[in-house]
């Protein structure tokens, strides 16, 4: 059992339970209320739930990955899923924001990878 996948499953979950139940009324809602036309509140509901099936998917791949021999690709892809949703905060908090602490979604993400991605790590061998 890889314990660094499973962490990183654990903390995959988790970060969907606290997107559906803490962010939905705090962001969905007021999104689905706003004056926007229903053609945008569509694709906004629509990528609200398609973040939560990613969140879910790559829970239950960690999950699996953990348990498997050889699970390396399978962990590398979600960890880079993980730090292109990192950099897409980082990005739109600086260059729209001007601060990344309105959208702080970026250090649970970057976590994650780094959880995943440290078994892998290069190791110095000592002489």
């Amino acid at each position: 059992m890889n314990r660094y996948l499973l962490a990183a499953a654990i903390m995959s979950f988790l970060t969907m339970l606290v997107h559906v139940f803490l962010g939905g009324p705090e962001v969905l809602d007021p999104g689905l209320a706003s004056p926007l036309d229903d053609v945008w509140k569509a694709v906004f509901i629509v990528i609200w739930h398609a973040v939560t099936a990613v969140l879910l998917i790559n829970a239950i791949a960690l999950a699996i990955a953990a348990r498997a021999a050889g699970a390396m690709p399978v962990a590398l892809l979600v960890a880079a899923q993980y730090l292109a949703f990192t950099a897409l905060f980082l990005f739109y908090g600086a260059t729209m924001l001007g601060t990344l602490w309105p959208m702080p979604q970026w250090i649970i993400f970057i976590a994650i990878a780094a959880v995943i991605l440290w078994p892998y790590r290069p190791r110095r061998r000592l002489s």
